[in-house]
C-alpha cells in the first residue's frame, strides 16, 4: 500500500458463491466500488435504486462467465495525486514536495502506462501515445472534480437519504414559553444543589 502504482492499489479478493460461480481466476480489475451495483443486481433491483453519480459496475457479468473486461474506467485519488485506468491503460499522476532553500516546492509528474505489456509499470509511454495520454487526463480530471462535488454534497440531492432539517427554534423573551419545564429545571437544580465538591486526597 501507500502507492498508486499496481503494487499498492492491486490486491487479491475472493469471492465465494458454489451455487452460481465456478472455480476460477482473473485479472478483472474491480473494487470497493462495485459492491453496491452487483447486490443491487442479484436480489433484482433496479439501477434507479442507486443515486446517479457511481463510479462502480456490477461483476454479475464476471460471475457468470460472460464477460472479462471492465466497462467503466477506474479512478483513485491519494496524498494529492491520482491513478485512472482506463482498460489496458493505466494513468499516474504523482505529487511530490521537498524543502529547499527557497521553502517547499512542489512538483507534478504523470505517467501512462500498458499494463498488459508492461505490469510492473517501469517505463512511462506518455510520449508514445499522446491521444491516450490526453484522453485519460481528461478523464481523470473530470472523475476528480466529480469527487469534490461529492464532497461538497453537490452531486447528490438531499431529501432522498434523510429528511431536510427542520426548522430551528430560537429562544424567546417570553418566559411563559418555559413554564412547562420549570419544575424540571427546579428539580435538577435541587440535585446539582446537593453535589458537595470532594475533600483533598479523596
Amino acid at each position: 500500500k501507500g502507492t498508486l502504482y499496481e503494487g499498492g492499489l492491486r490486491v487479491p479478493s475472493i469471492v465465494e458463491w458454489p451455487s452460481r460461480i465456478e472455480p476460477k481466476a482473473t485479472q478483472f480489475q474491480a473494487g470497493a466500488v462495485d459492491i453496491f451495483p452487483t447486490i443491487l443486481e442479484v436480489v433484482g433491483l433496479p439501477e434507479e435504486t442507486m443515486l446517479p453519480v457511481h463510479d462502480g459496475v456490477s461483476l454479475c457479468p464476471l460471475f457468470d462467465g460472460e464477460s472479462n473486461n471492465r466497462k467503466k474506467p477506474m479512478g483513485f485519488r491519494w496524498n494529492g495525486g491520482g491513478a485512472w485506468i482506463n482498460g489496458r491503460y493505466k494513468l499516474v499522476i504523482l505529487n511530490t514536495s521537498k524543502n529547499t532553500k527557497k521553502g517547499k516546492q512542489e512538483k507534478e509528474s504523470q505517467e501512462l502506462f500498458d499494463l498488459v505489456v508492461d505490469p510492473t509499470e517501469s517505463k512511462s509511454i506518455a510520449q508514445e501515445k499522446p491521444l491516450v495520454f490526453q484522453k485519460l487526463m481528461r478523464e481523470y480530471a473530470q472523475f476528480s472534480q466529480s469527487i469534490d462535488e461529492s464532497m461538497r454534497g453537490r452531486d447528490y440531492p438531499s431529501g432522498r437519504l434523510e429528511k431536510p432539517d427542520p426548522e430551528p427554534k430560537r429562544w424567546s423573551a417570553d418566559e411563559t414559553i418555559y413554564t412547562p419545564f420549570r419544575k424540571v429545571f427546579e428539580e435538577e437544580q435541587k440535585f446539582l444543589n446537593k453535589l458537595t465538591k470532594p475533600a483533598k486526597g479523596n
